[in-house]
């Protein structure tokens, strides 16, 4: 491993130095002495990466409270994406943009190639390629005008410097890594190669088709037959099982659909990654810190824990898992199938199961109970959330007794049907409509279906509706936020530079420092809106009593930040969007808080997953149990008086949902 040129500046002074290979074996001293200090801050774009080739490469290991990154700022502020699309976004001239010929580069120059007789190397370098070798150089020193401006240019913002600290956790836990039971994964992919062609089979008798598993030979089928969608996603395939009555599907059709299902498991693909990706049974840096843009909250890389598949109502218990998993180890298909029906739901469902501790220790998890719920109702002072937080019931429940006039003790048929409003009707979510056009559902009645809770059109509507009865705190904070932030971007547009436009709306506060709109957490975390503008717009809208459309104006609120597909471009909020950004924003300082408490204490801490720690203690430990973990986890927070936290927890020898 050979590190071929290297390039940096020195304190922002626009001189970029550099190194290739060609001039000496190793890079200057004094550069590499500069590495090796650990009083010397060494910043970065995707700061890992340059921190772990250092230590590979160079034998150079260094704290990572050394080292800090671009990117992770970029994101803090709102920007995401790579190099490039940062530097784009924020606006910057060709001469400090990232060099586009690079990634040809690096593929030219960092990996091996087949020698042939015209050209018998595996690797080319400034001997074979002297041309492209010096745009390689340049193309390096770029990178660092271009990573450079975007420090200097966001470092001028406040950033908590615990936020700093938050990052050296994160490398930490990055580093640790998560450990594979590769036995199992490669046992689950060898029971879904067995099991494939016997769907596949199946699916020719009934459709007589030559590869029914393929889109273009079964969608005109479909089609012909009723199945009125243009593609096959695995969705829309469920949404049209769903719907079978209504679309008039035949049952064959049906049965059909249930394959194509079975035998497009993308999940399973997780086991592969699992496999290839792992390092001696080990899974690194799957975590990416300000991941989620606006909240700050983490977000998934490369086996991406945070989208794992739902696991299937016949695998809730801890028994069942253990039975499944062995019975999956020994590729007892017969027996799989007689225990849980479709093996390939098993097998899918199964994948947190791969993740297991180092030998000689066990889990230890917690996870923060119905966090979002409870931050929303300390937000908004909400009366009824507090009142059912402090009486310890359980709010789907609650919520279920009062939409549907029911005593509590009655409720717990009607719990996962009372999710959906709970969660997501205070963040503005309507009852929801069928388009048409797309053939899809929106509103809480997609947003429940997407929890995989169905219900009726009527029935989201109604939880709706009983919601924002039964909470008018936070209907009208989403009113007090709107106005918040129209106040500050009407008033701030207008500022003389440097000068900062406050409102206070609540536990929060808006800012507006040119050019973003920014809301300051009761952390003292900042969420940054960039180039926040209002924008009028008609709204319409049916009078409840006499059915009569009406309209009236608005001012919309909007900002710059990436769109769906990482597109970068105009984005639309309103009160409710605001609450979820807060909410959730809040739920992730609250996790840090728990992280840092049991890093603190000696838990291991190899990922942890939205509102979930999960960590590793020696078998033989009995200080270190889920009661400890739970304990740092709800502590009172000094920035948060009164928020009612609580955690459930368990211990054990492979990832599970509990």
């Amino acid at each position: 491993k050979t590190i071929t040129l290297q390039a940096w500046e020195n304190n922002d002074d626009g001189e970029v130095d550099f190194w290739d290979i060609t001039q000496s074996k190793k890079p200057p001293a004094h550069f590499i002495d500069r590495l090796r200090d650990p009083k010397v801050l060494k910043w970065a774009f995707n700061a890992q990466f340059e921190r772990r080739m250092t230590e590979r490469c160079l034998g150079i290991k260094v704290d990572p409270h050394s080292w800090r990154c671009t990117m992770v700022l970029s994101y803090m502020l709102g920007f995401s994406g790579n190099l490039a699309q940062v530097g784009t976004a924020m606006g910057f001239d060709e001469d400090k943009l990232k060099d586009p010929l690079g990634k040809k580069l690096i593929s030219m120059f960092s990996a091996p190639r087949k020698p042939t007789k015209k050209e018998p190397f595996e690797w080319r370098d400034a001997a074979t390629n002297p041309e492209e070798f010096l745009q390689f150089g340049h193309y390096c020193r770029q990178d660092v005008r271009a990573e450079s401006a975007i420090g200097q240019r966001l470092s001028r913002y406040p950033i908590l410097e615990s936020e700093w600290e938050a990052y050296y956790l994160d490398q930490y836990i990055n580093d640790t890594g998560l450990t594979i039971d590769r036995k199992f994964a490669q046992a689950a992919l060898d029971c879904a190669e067995r099991y494939k062609p016997r769907l596949i089979e199946e699916m020719k008798d009934i459709t007589h088709l030559d590869n029914p598993n393929s889109t273009a030979q079964i969608l005109p089928w479909l089609n012909d037959r009723g199945y009125h969608f243009g593609d096959m996603r695995s969705e829309t395939v469920e949404q049209a099982i769903r719907e079978a009555d209504q679309m008039g599907l035949e049952e064959e059709v049906v049965r059909v659909l249930q394959l194509r299902l079975h035998t497009n498991k993308s999940s399973l693909g997780k086991y592969t990654t699992m496999l290839e990706d792992s390092v001696n049974g080990k899974f690194y840096y799957t975590l990416q810190m300000h991941g989620a843009s606006r909240t700050g909250r983490w977000a998934g890389r490369k086996l991406q824990t945070h989208n794992f598949t739902r696991t299937p109502k016949m695998l809730e218990s801890e028994v069942d898992q253990e039975i499944v998993k062995d019975l999956i180890l020994r590729r007892d298909l017969e027996a799989l199938e007689l225990y849980v029906g479709q093996p390939m739901d098993a097998l899918t469902g199964m994948i947190r199961a791969a993740i297991i501790p180092e030998p000689g220790k066990r889990f230890v998890v917690c996870d923060l109970a119905s966090i979002e719920s409870v931050v929303i109702g300390w937000l908004t002072d909400c009366k009824w959330f507090m009142d059912t937080l402090r009486a310890g019931r359980d709010l789907y429940r609650s919520f279920a007794a009062e939409w549907l006039s029911l005593p509590y003790e009655d409720t717990k048929p009607h719990r996962s049907k009372a999710k959906p409003a709970t969660l997501g009707a205070g963040y503005g979510l309507g009852g929801g409509k069928f388009d048409p056009r797309t053939r899809k559902k929106t509103g809480l009645w997609a947003y429940g279906e997407n929890m995989g809770v169905f219900m009726t059109q009527k029935e989201a509507q109604a939880s709706v509706d009983a919601f924002r009865k039964l909470c008018p705190e936070i209907v009208g904070y989403w009113r007090e936020l709107e106005d918040a932030a129209r106040y500050v971007i009407r008033h701030g547009s207008k500022s003389s530079k440097g000068v900062v436009v406050t409102k206070k709306c609540g536990k929060v506060t808006f800012e507006y420092r040119k050019p973003f709109m920014v809301i300051v957490l009761p952390s003292g975390r900042r969420l940054y809106y960039f180039k926040p503008f209002l924008k009028k717009k008609t709204i319409e809208y049916a009078d409840k009593r006499t059915g009569e459309l009406k309209t009236f104006e608005s001012e919309q609120i909007c900002y710059y930040g990436n769109l769906t597909g990482k597109k970068w471009g105009v984005n639309y909020t309103h009160g409710g969007k605001l609450v979820e950004n807060i909410v959730q924003a809040i739920a992730r300082d609250v996790l840090l808080e728990g992280l840092k408490k049991a890093h603190a204490r000696g838990f291991k801490i190899p990922f942890h997953v939205h509102d979930e720690i999960i960590t590793e203690v020696d078998i033989e430990d009995e200080d270190r149990d889920v009661e400890l973990l739970k304990s740092l986890m709800v502590e009172k927070l000094p920035w948060a008086p009164g928020l009612p936290l609580g955690a459930a927890g368990w211990e054990g020898f492979f990832y599970r949902k509990d």
